[in-house]
């Protein structure tokens, strides 16, 4: 093992985290928008089980994906997984046992959220994380193993968006049934579908040969790069429908709209001059950081929306 304490940082991607807990402010802000009353408690022990879901999942992930990832060559920030395993840096039996300590927090977490928020039905909570650990874990866990059974994008569009959100409204209010949350989740789905099908375009040789069936390996690296623009406008459009349906004050869904529109060009651009060099299979990183960006601005920019609307 090679400079353990810097290993173990890099295996945990940091970088993945902000955005969940952007959607699930969202979600947890967008309950105060409708008339709940803020819980700090539940909004912080529910982000700490995400979290550690999310610990557990990306270091799962590094472990059931080692085939794949060590036949990797265009691994980056974004896709390829941390390395740590096919470099040596950290071994197969130190992650697998940081994942169950990880897993055991995480129940731990969850029994304190139970007991610290008797306001919230339990039921609905185990619920809910229930779902997260089986769309996290079973990403490329088995039995489930949904990156390999090509449902992999669908999942991580779920649970980053849909998923997400709704769990910050229910921590705040005990229900599900608010269309706002739901809304505001639409064009954040479509946007991480986008990118995670991006993603898999420089892992598709490496994915190929291990049968995960990704959709650049179902459909080709082509389609799939077309299917992330249309995912992309798809977003866009999302967002001029929430606009529309004046979820927004007239000014905000201006500003929005006059962000998300022209976001959506840049990213199609850049996708389509990876469609057009026929760079499918080498690091995309250009492409894949406007794609993450273009994910931001539909959690930050609702999330800045209410924060402004619900002020004292």
């Amino acid at each position: 093992m090679k400079d353990p304490i810097g290993a173990w940082f890099r295996i945990i991607r940091i970088q993945f985290y902000p955005m969940t807990w952007i959607a699930y402010s969202l979600g947890a802000v967008s309950a105060v928008a409708v008339g709940a009353r803020f819980h700090l408690g539940a909004y912080l022990l529910g982000y700490m089980c995400l979290f550690l879901i999310e610990l557990a999942t990306i270091l799962t992930n590094e472990y059931f994906d080692y085939e794949s990832d060590v036949r990797n060559r265009n691994a980056s920030p974004y896709s390829g997984g941390s390395r740590t395993l096919p470099e040596e840096r950290l071994t197969h039996v130190a992650v697998r046992s940081a994942a169950l300590y990880v897993l055991g927090l995480m129940v731990a977490s969850g029994v304190a959220l139970v007991i610290l928020t008797p306001a919230i039905p339990t039921p609905g909570t185990i619920a809910f994380l229930l779902i997260g650990l089986l769309l996290g874990l079973g990403y490329t866990t088995p039995p489930f193993r949904f990156s390999y059974r090509g449902m992999g994008e669908l999942v991580v569009g779920v649970i980053h968006g849909p998923f997400v959100i709704m769990c910050g409204f229910f921590l705040q209010t005990g229900t599900v049934t608010s269309s706002l949350p739901w809304l505001l989740s639409v064009p954040v789905f479509f946007a991480v579908f986008a990118a995670i099908t991006l993603a898999g375009l420089p892992d598709r040789p490496a994915d190929a040969q291990v049968s995960r069936r990704t959709l650049a390996v179902l459909h080709g690296p082509r389609k799939a790069a077309l299917a992330a623009i249309v995912f992309t406008l798809a977003a866009a459009a999302a967002a001029v429908t929430l606009v529309a349906l004046n979820v927004f004050t007239r000014t905000i869904g201006i500003i929005y709209v006059a962000i998300a529109v022209p976001f959506a060009v840049i990213v199609s651009i850049a996708i389509a001059r990876v469609v057009t060099t026929e760079a499918f299979d080498r690091r995309i990183d250009a492409a894949m950081q406007v794609a993450i960006g273009y994910v931001i601005v539909f959690a930050v920019v609702p999330l800045v929306a209410l924060l402004w609307l619900i002020r004292p």
